[in-house]
């Protein structure tokens, strides 16, 4: 039984595989109801979860002791969930702090990276946060760039958009199957079926189909609409948007285009985005 980190850069299809694995599990119960937790949820950033294992109060730490701790606290919540199971995480590969990486290289661990176009993850995580893309551009190549969960979670550090991807599909501590979002969204069954087995899962493609269809964005979208979504971020209206890719050449100016080109242009190329 495997223990699958389910690794992207923020706005990179993460949640969408998600719903998808979520709908292949349901089988025959119908598409997941988007007000209700999905699979993989990012349990392992709760304080009080880190708290209540390691015994310890997470408030009494320094951000260089966290940095430390986190990697054992990991190991010991993976002991948590036996089965298959699912986390979804943005955080990046490299620890903070002179600590090593918080994942832990364990012999159940397994990692799905999703990769997307920057040109089209910068309009995408701008509206998600609601800020200019400038702004946003800005900081896919801040080296201190976070995600912040609140009070009573742990923030991830997720760095630049070059790093970020590199550090975690050129790793060799973990198995890691490297998915591009824009095959998800070309041949969906093809990709989705090497996510069901490199999980250890049972694939039957008739279940997958139905999984998917349950999971395309139309769909996704007139549920939003009518019954919301669990994680959608107060500052948005909408989480799922149109889930196409190349939409950025409609929306980056010049400038824009070029200054992601110039801060990413090596790992865009390796993965045929320039």
């Amino acid at each position: 039984m495997a223990f699958v980190w389910l690794v992207s850069y923020p706005k990179s299809g993460n949640t969408w595989l998600r719903v998808l694995l979520s709908n292949y599990r349901r089988d025959a119960m119908g598409a997941a109801n988007l007000s209700e937790p999905l699979v993989g949820a990012q349990s392992h950033l709760s304080r009080h979860g880190f708290d209540e294992i390691m015994g310890i109060p997470s408030s009494d730490l320094s951000a260089k002791e966290l940095a430390h701790y986190r990697h054992q606290f990991h190991t010991l919540f993976i002991e948590k969930y036996p089965g298959t199971s699912f986390t979804k995480v943005h955080e990046t590969y490299d620890g903070q702090h002179d600590a090593p990486t918080v994942f832990p290289a364990d012999d159940r661990c397994k990692v799905i990276y999703l990769v997307r176009n920057p040109l089209d993850v910068a309009p995408s995580f701008a509206h998600h946060e609601n800020c200019s893309i400038e702004e946003m551009i800005r900081r896919m190549a801040d080296e201190q760039a976070m995600v912040l969960h609140g009070k009573t979670s742990f923030s991830e550090h997720i760095g630049p958009w070059d790093r970020h991807v590199r550090r975690w599909s050129e790793q060799d501590a973990l198995p890691v199957l490297t998915i591009r979002y824009e095959d998800m969204l070309t041949a969906p069954l093809d990709v989705f079926s090497r996510v069901i087995s490199f999980s250890e899962l049972s694939l039957d493609r008739d279940r997958l189909g139905k999984a998917i269809e349950y999971s395309r964005f139309d769909a996704l979208q007139a549920q939003e609409k009518e019954t919301g979504f669990s994680e959608r971020p107060l500052a948005s209206s909408h989480f799922f948007r149109n889930g196409r890719s190349g939409t950025w050449e409609d929306i980056l100016s010049d400038q824009q285009r070029d200054q992601i080109l110039s801060d990413h242009g090596s790992t865009m190329q390796m993965f045929g985005y320039a």
